[in-house]
């Protein structure tokens, strides 16, 4: 687990950068998701769900998982459907979820919407798609993502 300051660098409080509001500054690829727009994720998750269209991967219970075949996986479904609800039914506990969320989704470049229990939904934005989610524009600067 990588850890960082909070907020201002020139604090002296450290904590896990999974738990950081802007974790995003130190390090990860992909962009910070707004509060909006992981909202509209999760809503769209939802829906998809009802729909049969959202595309689940369950985490094997193997402990090598993070460094061979899942990432690869991972990506060419994040790669086809944007949107990826992966379950961790085999990790002990719940805590251990979020870590392991975050560090998948280092690895494949993308964003975790949500983590509830055992089941984290991934997102990573898709040119290829004939068409792609579109997000809510930030209200805060007026800027799309």
């Amino acid at each position: 687990c990588d850890w960082g300051p909070i907020g201002n660098e020139k604090m002296l409080c450290f904590v896990p950068v999974w738990f950081s509001s802007d974790a995003r500054r130190y390090g990860s690829p992909t962009m910070a998701l707004s509060g909006a727009q992981r909202r509209f994720l999760r809503s769209t998750a939802g829906i998809w769900t009802t729909e049969g269209k959202l595309a689940t991967l369950t985490l094997p219970a193997s402990a090598d998982v993070l460094e061979n075949s899942f990432p690869t996986i991972l990506d060419r479904e994040l790669t086809r459907h944007e949107l990826v609800k992966v379950r961790m039914p085999a990790l002990p506990k719940r805590n251990v979820c979020r870590v392991v969320a975050n560090q998948l989704a280092e690895q494949v470049a993308a964003d975790v919407a949500q983590v509830i229990g055992h089941t984290a939904l991934l997102y990573r934005p898709s040119k290829s798609l004939p068409k792609p989610i579109q997000l809510p524009i930030d209200a805060k600067d007026g800027s799309p993502p």
